[in-house]
Order: C-alpha cells, then structure tokens, then sequence
C-alpha cells in the first residue's frame, strides 16, 4: 500500500527587495525618527510626572495636575509609536526578504499615530471652542450684572 505523499509547502513569494540607495533614506529616517520619538517619551514622562507632582502637593488636589498627566500621556504615546515605525524602518534596512512586510507594519504604525493627532486636534478644537464660548456667556452675565 502506497503511503500518501506530504504535500509540498508552497513557498513564500518573493519581496521586492529595495536597493542600497533606497535603504539610505529608510536608515535616515529610522534614526530621525528615533530622536524626535526618544525626546517625545522624554516630554511625556516629565509631564506626567509633573502632572502627578503638581497634583500632589497642590492644595487644589490632583485635578490641578490633569492636563500636564493627559499632555504627558499623549507625548509618551506617539513617541512610542514613532519608535515602533522607527524599528520597522530599521529592520528593512538590517533584513532580507522582508521589506515589504516591514514597510507595511511602518506605515500602519505611522497611521495609528497620525490618527491619534488628529483626534487629539479634533478633542483639543472643541474644547477650545468651548472655553470661549463659556467665556462669552460669563462675559455676558458679568457685564448684565452691572
């Protein structure tokens, strides 16, 4: 009796490989892009500590230390981020055979942080338009008062 026949594994296409020239600019970002995201966590992690501080040995308690621990947060958070690109700009530079791959895993990282920006812009707008419009109606009252 014939033993059934393992079937071959079919291999793993080839990437497209980029070139010398092409790999210079992706190791330049890669370290450009490791120095803005390492002062980045810096900041984060100083706001946030400055955040809990603040909050902490202030009279007002740790809501006077809020926005310093949010700002910090969100420092730290695209930092790490950009890190995470960072690496896989590296690693397209370090390998073989996976540039693609490593290109992608970049770019959906980028997208994240990008995305992350943008809502924070969104957040940030609203709330500023709502200062003002606070501010607005206080006026008005302040000013009926008298």
């Amino acid at each position: 009796m014939a033993e059934p026949q393992a079937e071959a594994e079919p291999e793993a296409e080839p990437q497209y490989e980029f070139n010398e020239a092409q790999e210079e600019i992706f190791l330049e970002l890669s370290e450009k892009i490791t120095i803005v995201s390492t002062f980045l966590i810096m900041i984060g992690l100083f706001r946030f500590s400055i955040g809990i501080l603040v909050g902490i040995f202030s009279d007002l308690g740790i809501g006077i230390g809020v926005d310093s621990i949010i700002d910090g947060a969100f420092y730290f958070l695209i930092g790490f981020l950009g890190k995470k690109v960072a690496n896989n700009f590296q690693k397209i530079v370090e390998t073989q055979g996976n540039d693609i791959d490593y290109l992608m895993d970049a770019l959906s990282e980028l997208r994240k942080g990008v995305a992350l920006a943008f809502w924070l812009l969104i957040v940030s707008a609203a709330v500023w338009v709502a200062v003002v419009i606070h501010g607005i109606i206080d006026a008005a009252q302040y000013t009926e008062m008298w």
